[in-house]
């Protein structure tokens, strides 16, 4: 599952290596501490994709790009005759495409 890096807490393990400046920084299985989230803080890296975790609320994982648009049209496909809705779901999808695209972006 794919995570915010701001919200991550020691124990989590990575499932997948993370890379700074072309080298591996942590190995896939990596169980996270508290130094090693400043580490990866300090990299400016963004997202970290750990094991699947029930401490881990569903409002703190980050979607992929597709994945968020799909469940933008989901949530909105009653919607599409309400002109106030369509321009809702507009300016969210808007916002929240810029932010998972800043995230997606190389430091």
């Amino acid at each position: 599952m794919r995570i915010l890096t701001a919200l991550a807490k020691p124990g989590l393990v990575l499932s997948q290596p993370l890379y700074s400046q072309g080298g591996i920084l942590f190995g896939k299985g990596t169980r996270l501490t508290r130094r090693y989230l400043r580490v990866i803080h300090e990299e400016n890296i963004r997202i970290l994709e750990v094991e699947d975790d029930p401490t881990i609320e569903s409002w703190e994982r980050a979607p992929d790009v597709d994945t968020f648009v799909r469940q933008l049209d989901a949530r909105f496909e009653h919607f599409d005759k309400h002109r106030q809705m369509t321009l809702i779901k507009g300016a969210v999808r808007e916002v929240y495409l810029d932010f998972l695209f800043d995230l997606e972006a190389p430091s």
